[in-house]
């Protein structure tokens, strides 16, 4: 499995103050969102996660798998035709809670749409546009599992640190998401993406 290794030091050089996100540019072009609107949120759960010995999970349709620390939700994106899903890990019951770190997982396909590392730039940018930053995110070019990525740091509406990756090619798109996590929180999810045969 290969790692996501950014083309200039860091994945955490730039910040930028979000409201709640909404999607990326390129799954609203597929009728979709991976980030969960917060009102929609589960309630909390019966008990903590404690010391997670981590859970593989599996996304047939879009052809990727991903460990998280625990079990994650697993639940379609409203108004996906495509059968896209949405998979979510909270370390605390409550995923915006102070301490807790918030993973989110998630890929389409969509025909009509060529995932060039371009769009994929492009598609981050124009998300971050649309959550009304302090100040402008620095997009980095990596790579996730030898598909062509970007990355960018950002403030999430609750004042924690988040990281996400968008990659893709193709009509096949990749969304991954750490919220609350450290820099090794963050890396160590993202290095456990792998593609499916």
């Amino acid at each position: 499995m290969q790692t996501a290794t950014a083309t200039t030091p860091g994945l955490r050089r730039a910040r930028a103050a979000l409201s709640a996100l909404a999607i990326a540019a390129s799954l609203a072009m597929a009728g979709c969102s991976l980030i969960p609107d917060p009102t929609t949120l589960p309630g909390p759960a019966e008990e903590t996660p404690t010391a997670p010995a981590g859970h593989l999970y599996e996304d047939a349709a879009a052809g990727f798998a991903i460990t998280f620390p625990g079990e994650p939700t697993i639940e379609g994106i409203s108004g996906s035709e495509n059968g896209a899903q949405r998979a979510t890990y909270s370390t605390t019951p409550d995923p915006y809670a102070p301490d807790g770190v918030y993973y989110i997982a998630g890929g389409t396909t969509a025909a009509e749409v060529d995932y060039s590392p371009e769009i994929l730039e492009g598609n981050l940018i124009g998300m971050v546009h649309l959550m009304d930053p302090l100040y402008e995110a620095t997009v980095e070019t990596i790579e996730l599992e030898g598909l062509p990525a970007v990355t960018a740091d950002f403030i999430w509406s609750d004042g924690k640190d988040a990281t996400i990756i968008m990659a893709g090619e193709a009509h096949t798109y990749y969304q991954l998401l750490v919220i609350g996590g450290t820099p090794k929180e963050c890396q160590d999810f993202f290095e456990t993406f792998e593609l499916l045969s």
